[in-house]
């Protein structure tokens, strides 16, 4: 808390954010305005984030909307309160926060101890199926893309966004066994190029459905061929990705 007494006096940090010595934070006001904050329901926290989103919606009118969904990590080892903690994946104890981004805006976040993990019952679905029906309000035709890592790589998930939402995703997957042997038995001309700057990726696709699942869905497989300064990539050390 003292770190804003601090910045408080530091000039560049004032021009940063535009505002003169008066009207910045004391440590004092802070620890007032989260006193005031603990009497405060979560669900007035997450409706105010939506509004918020609503609002830069209206402002920004993306012809697309992209919606990232994941967790952090609160590591609380070293604080001297930690009263709710429980050990995350990353063997320490804190919390893990559900995050929903647009762009460079967090748009949801629902509070939840370090040990539940990416994909905790039904959190993810509620979360996007919340802003979804509250978009679907103001534009009924703009495209809705989820994006994801493979923690949240799960069938009840996309078969909810395709017949329910009616939306679309793209998620990360894992290099199973039965995908890395089908892989090495196509043919180097299935493969196809795609290059950004000097990273080049070669690909294919595929329709892949794992045990759990009831349906094939759309896979591509790739590998990186140069790396960031247009270096060829040895295939024992290239790096190799699946996308649902």
């Amino acid at each position: 808390m003292s770190g804003f007494d601090r910045r408080k006096k530091d000039d560049a940090y004032q021009l940063l954010l535009e505002k003169t010595q008066e009207e910045m934070a004391s440590s004092h006001q802070i620890k007032r305005f989260f006193q005031r904050l603990i009497y405060v329901p979560t669900l007035v926290y997450r409706t105010i984030l939506l509004h918020l989103f609503i609002w830069r919606l209206h402002v920004e009118k993306p012809s697309v909307i992209v919606l990232f969904g994941d967790t952090v990590i609160w590591n609380n080892d070293d604080a001297d309160k930690r009263q709710g903690v429980e050990p995350t994946y990353k063997k320490q104890k804190g919390f893990q926060p559900l995050q929903i981004i647009w762009g460079p805006y967090i748009v949801d976040s629902l509070f939840r101890p370090g040990s539940i993990h990416s994909n905790h019952g039904d959190d993810f679905i509620k979360a996007i199926a919340r802003l979804t029906h509250v978009i679907r309000r103001f534009y009924k035709d703009v495209p809705i893309i989820v994006l994801t890592d493979s923690g949240f790589l799960d069938n009840d998930n996309f078969a909810y966004f395709e017949q329910n939402l009616k939306i679309f995703y793209i998620c990360a997957g894992k290099l199973y066994d039965d995908i890395k042997g089908y892989v090495q038995l196509v043919s180097l001309q299935s493969f196809k190029k795609y290059a950004n700057g000097p990273h080049e990726w070669q690909y294919v696709e595929f329709g892949n459905r794992l045990k759990s699942w009831q349906q094939l869905r759309r896979c591509i497989y790739t590998t990186l061929n140069t790396n960031e300064k247009g270096q060829l990539v040895l295939p024992t050390s290239c790096l190799q990705q699946v996308i649902y």
